[in-house]
Formats: structure tokens, C-alpha cells, sequence
């Protein structure tokens, strides 16, 4: 059987590097700023929610931008048919591997983003159920494609047989693997491009600690292309503006901190009522759960910082539920840290 890699379901662990609870512990010591280690870690960040993808150096423009309309995704279930429909058409091949009940049950919910019907006219459609193949054919196709585990999203030239990349798993978040999708199509000026770039220089420059004027501005871009194209209240654009307030603290400036703190306040809020949302997926909430697990430590942290202690519970209380939501035995030190921080900071002034 093929092996079931729907890694947005999972709590994702840091692959070598320091257990979870040191890298909150130092968080959590650390007054204003952020540790970079923690782009790496359990919690959602601009780089985290990049999808898990292979990309193409150089990509050329394989097909035609958005037409507007929206139609329904039509799939073809022989690959070599869904090839010369390709070729016909003059439009890229996109071939989904799927297998088992969850991988499907994430196609299902694929299917009714309306970010990802747009892309209906823009390329033609193959979805393989790989559990109900014989086996000898299974093996062929997984290894003609290089297919280790399900889902996997291909998309390729159908003239030079060429993959333009590939997207294994799927998102939390189905309209991001719309805008990846999309963006391939589309090409390098694509906004969605634009904003992986835009995010991964941020986090580059905030973990060699090199933060400029310039890396200011690029996050602040990120968070623009983030809200305009997915929403000023979704998780990539919250994800975003937390790691403009990261940058921010980096440079030490006493007013960035302040706008930092405006900007995790925010953040927290918004990151709440998304949480709170009883129409949310499970699986997304785990994102937001994260998120105010972050926000709430490092507001508190600035606040500290500033002296407002007063203020400093109310964010730390709100990471501490996010935790016990979490229910993540690894950041069981984590929660006693914050449960000593929120006494102490309680405690009567003689």
C-alpha cells in the first residue's frame, strides 16, 4: 500500500534541531526578541505555509492567464487521454495521485474552493485513484512519476512530458494550492511567486539576523500581496504581518517595537476570531491555534518589556489556552513557564 503523507493534518516537528520546548523556552526568556529557530519549529509563519513543493528554476509561461469565469474542474482518469487533451488544447497537464480515505476526503474539500475551480480553462485535469489500480500497474505509475506517497500534484508540459513542479499533500487551506497551482501556470510575474519570494527573504535576513529598511519593506509587500489576494483576516496574511512584527523587534528600534506590538495585538485578535469560528475545520484551527500560541508569548514578552505588566496577562493567558488546546505533551514546559510567568506577574505588589 502506498504510504499516507497528509502532513497539513499533523502537528509538524522540527526535523534536527533542538526539542520544542527549548525553543519556547528561549521565547519565552527572550524579552523582545523572536528566536529564528522558531521559523522551523510547530508554529505557522510565512515559511511554513509555503506549500511542499519542488520548484522549476526558470519557469517558462505554460498556459493562459484567469478568464474570470468560474467553471467546475473536470477530470480525466486516463493520463495518456488527459495528455492529448493537453496538447490539443495548448494548455498544461495537472495529474493529482490519490489514495486512501483522507487524501480524498482532502480532494473533496479541493474541490469545493472556488479559488481552485477558476482554474477550470486553464489546464486539463487527470486525478488517479492509486488504491484502485492492480498492483504492478500502482508500481509502474509511482515510479514513472516518482510518486512516494498521496496526494501528489504534478504539473507538467504535456508536449516535452517536463514537470513544472510538484505539490505533495495537500493544504489546510485549499486556496493556497490554488495560488501555487496557478502561479506555475501563470509564471514568474505571478503575485503569488512574488509573495513566496518576498516571504523567504524576510525569513532569510530575520535568521542571520541582517534586518534592514529593506527587509522592513519586503514583509510589509508580503503582508499587502497576502491581504489583496487571500483576505486581511486569512492565516497567510496573520502569518505575515507576525513576521513583520519579527523583523521589526529585530532592529531594536524602540518604535518598531511599539508598532510591533500594535501589529501582534492585532494579529492575536484577529487569529481569536478565526479560532472561534464554530464553522471552522479542525485542521485549521490547529493553524490558528499556533498562531495565538505565538502571538500571545511574544506580546507578552513586549510587554513586559515596556513595563506594562498589567497587560502582559492577557496575552500570555491566550497562548496558555492555545496550548491546552494544542494538547502537545512536547510543550508541556512550555505551559509551566507561562503558568509561573502569569503568577508572578499577578502577584500583589507589597
Amino acid at each position: 500500500m502506498i504510504e499516507n503523507a497528509y502532513g497539513r493534518e499533523k502537528v509538524e516537528s522540527p526535523a534536527n534541531q533542538a526539542p520544542l520546548n527549548e525553543h519556547w523556552m528561549k521565547q519565552l526568556n527572550d524579552r523582545t526578541k523572536l528566536s529564528p529557530d522558531s521559523f522551523d519549529s510547530v508554529q505557522p509563519d510565512a515559511k511554513s505555509f509555503l506549500p511542499k513543493m519542488e520548484l522549476v528554476e526558470n519557469q517558462k509561461d505554460v498556459g493562459d492567464s484567469k478568464t474570470g469565469d468560474t467553471k467546475k474542474v473536470v477530470y480525466e482518469s486516463n493520463i495518456e487521454e488527459a495528455t492529448k487533451k493537453a496538447k490539443a488544447q495548448g494548455k498544461p497537464l495537472i495529474i493529482i495521485f490519490s489514495a486512501s480515505d483522507i487524501s480524498k476526503e482532502m480532494d473533496r474539500r479541493r474541490d469545493d474552493c472556488r479559488q481552485y475551480q477558476d482554474l477550470a480553462d486553464q489546464a486539463v485535469f487527470a486525478r488517479v485513484d492509486l488504491d484502485k489500480l492492480p498492483d504492478k500497474e500502482r508500481q509502474d505509475l509511482m515510479n514513472k512519476y516518482q510518486i512516494h506517497f498521496a496526494p501528489t500534484t504534478i504539473i507538467q508540459d504535456p508536449v516535452t512530458g517536463e514537470q513544472k513542479s510538484r505539490l505533495l499533500g495537500h493544504s489546510a487551506f485549499p486556496e493556497s494550492d490554488a495560488a501555487f497551482m496557478d502561479s506555475i501556470i501563470a509564471g514568474s510575474d505571478h503575485w503569488y511567486g512574488q509573495y513566496i519570494k518576498l516571504a523567504q527573504s524576510v525569513n532569510d535576513s530575520i535568521k542571520t539576523h541582517q534586518v534592514t529598511s529593506e527587509t522592513i519593506e519586503k514583509a510589509e509587500q508580503a503582508v499587502k500581496l497576502a491581504a489583496d489576494h487571500f483576505g486581511p483576516e486569512h492565516i497567510y496574511t496573520l502569518s505575515m504581518e507576525k513576521t513583520l512584527a519579527q523583523a521589526l523587534c529585530e532592529t531594536g528600534d524602540e518604535h518598531n517595537l511599539k508598532r510591533a506590538q500594535e501589529i501582534l495585538s492585532s494579529v492575536l485578535n484577529k487569529g481569536m476570531n478565526n479560532f472561534d469560528n464554530v464553522q471552522r475545520p479542525a485542521n485549521q484551527k490547529i493553524y490558528d491555534a499556533r498562531l495565538i500560541m505565538e502571538c500571545g508569548i511574544n506580546l507578552g514578552n513586549l510587554q513586559v518589556e515596556f513595563g506594562d505588566k498589567s497587560r502582559a496577562v492577557y496575552p500570555y493567558q491566550k497562548a496558555l489556552d492555545a496550548l491546552e488546546y494544542l494538547n502537545d505533551p512536547k510543550l508541556k514546559q512550555v505551559k509551566m513557564m507561562l503558568l509561573k510567568k502569569i503568577a508572578e506577574l499577578q502577584m500583589p505588589i507589597n
